[in-house]
């Protein structure tokens, strides 16, 4: 046993090819999920998916923490940086298919982030087509409730709340790159701009 949710139980198990995660769903919740999860893996995004069922959706179990729990330090802040950069450009490209995740405004549970940074996307029965999905701005309001902002300014990010209301404005009219790179620079999670430094007992640059 691994987790119980609104609408199934996950466990983890053994299988051929190693170990995999399996969601028992109900209400049909099973063929909701493999239809999105096969869409999304097209897209890159989310576990790959090994077996589905009437009642079951069997995908590669996806090793680390939350990003709930990697807000609460479970990983150095560069680390949780790029995650959240990954999550962002993810969030990006699911506006910009036209489909809506849904629930990216209280995904503390529902991303799970790798040791290199990488953010997995988890549970996509709820997800829907729509003409203007709102999984930036979700994950925005996410990370600017007062105790994500608290967690992240902790980590040294720069958090500027009217900012980042302003780049997901811009972001939801015109979906583009340069909307997504203002999200960053508001939340502050940009990588640090590089520079060389010498090291005074070499003299190296």
């Amino acid at each position: 046993f691994l987790a119980r949710g609104h609408k199934g139980v996950v466990y983890v198990a053994e299988g051929a090819t190693g170990r995999v995660a399996i969601k028992v769903c109900r209400d049909g919740g099973a063929r909701r999920e493999e239809r999105w999860l096969r869409r999304c893996s097209d897209l890159d995004i989310g576990a790959s998916l090994v077996f589905a069922g009437d009642e079951c959706v069997v995908m590669e179990y996806v090793e680390g923490p939350s990003i709930g729990e990697a807000l609460d330090g479970a990983v150095p802040p560069g680390v949780l940086f790029k995650a959240l950069r990954d999550l962002l450009d993810q969030c990006a490209w699911l506006d910009q298919q036209g489909i809506d995740k849904r629930e990216m405004n209280r995904c503390q549970k529902h991303v799970i982030v790798s040791r290199e940074g990488r953010s997995t996307l988890l549970d996509f029965e709820r997800c829907r087509e729509s003409p203007k999905p709102a999984n930036v701005t979700g994950l925005a309001q996410y990370l600017t409730q007062a105790g994500a902002v608290g967690k992240l300014r902790g980590a040294g990010a720069s958090v500027d709340i009217d900012a980042v209301r302003a780049a997901c404005k811009s972001h939801k009219k015109a979906p583009s790159p340069k909307t997504v790179a203002a999200v960053e620079r508001a939340l502050g999670i940009k990588p640090a701009p590089w520079r060389s430094e010498t090291d005074p007992a070499t003299g190296r640059t």
